[in-house]
């Protein structure tokens, strides 16, 4: 998808949501009447809203315990350590349910990847499934989503996942 696609279809999404949910369908079918792909982009965009919102998706609060951060001057607890094919070289960021490293692949070839560990106790199962699932999202295969390269748990039962590591900023510093 182009810059320009993405602009687009927010700006039409975003005007179809002022709609009333009764007359939404007829704005996008207005609007996109001359461009096939952003009218199926639309539809998909306010079936999976609707979805969303029949859900309360966004009405609730995360029930998960997340336990707090490592202290910000000690060490993040697997920096040095082995976990599955990696060893973790550095921490890069404490987020959500866990810590990011930065690791390299050391069987077979040598490759630099963010591992991604599950912060918590190994019998928090409602965390463990919230853990799986960002999982399952990352191993979508989309240009936008950083590619998911392997994922097991730890002998002591710590989740974990390694994706492709990019360089940058972060989201949130670079938005």
């Amino acid at each position: 998808m182009t810059p320009e696609l993405w602009r687009q279809i927010h700006v039409v999404f975003e005007h179809a949501l002022q709609c009333p949910p009764e007359e939404r369908r007829q704005y996008i079918d207005r609007t996109c009447a001359q461009d096939a792909a952003l009218a199926a982009e639309m539809a998909d965009l306010l079936a999976h809203d609707g979805l969303a919102s029949a859900e309360g998706f966004l009405d609730k609060a995360c029930p998960v315990h997340i336990p707090p951060r490592p202290s910000a001057g000690g060490v993040a607890p697997l920096v040095g350590c082995r976990v599955g094919r990696y060893e973790v070289e550095r921490h890069i960021a404490a987020e959500g349910m866990g810590d990011v490293y930065l690791a390299v692949c050391v069987d077979d070839y040598r490759q630099t990847v963010a591992l991604k560990a599950i912060r918590g106790t190994p019998d928090d199962g409602e965390l463990r499934e919230r853990f799986r699932t960002e999982r399952q999202v990352l191993a979508l295969n989309h240009p936008n989503i950083a590619r998911l390269s392997d994922g097991s748990t730890t002998e002591g039962g710590v989740l974990y996942f390694a994706m492709e590591y990019i360089d940058g900023q972060p989201l949130n510093r670079f938005c």
